[in-house]
């Protein structure tokens, strides 16, 4: 990731807390992840409100995983376990 696109993933930041302000609510941090996926290599230290918002490597969205890499094997090993866990109450 090139400064620029750090820059601007900071700017984006910034204007929903903005217009997230204006209705009352906030950006949690503590609940907020950066991933980056590519071949990019460095830190992109994202702010919202006070503290740097975390950079991950995966993480799960809506019960899927996703990776900075693209790969789905977490996935595909998540998804056979809740199968063989339902296998085993038949």
């Amino acid at each position: 990731m090139i400064d620029s696109d750090v820059k601007r993933l900071q700017e984006l930041t910034t204007a929903v807390e903005q217009e997230a302000s204006k209705v009352g609510l906030c950006v949690n941090s503590n609940k907020c992840r950066v991933l980056v996926s590519g071949g990019w290599e460095g830190s992109a230290d994202i702010y919202a409100s006070w503290p740097t918002i975390e950079t991950v490597d995966n993480f799960c969205y809506l019960g899927n995983y996703i990776s900075t890499t693209g790969s789905c094997d977490q996935e595909v090993n998540v998804r056979i376990g809740k199968a063989a866990v339902v296998f085993s109450k038949l």
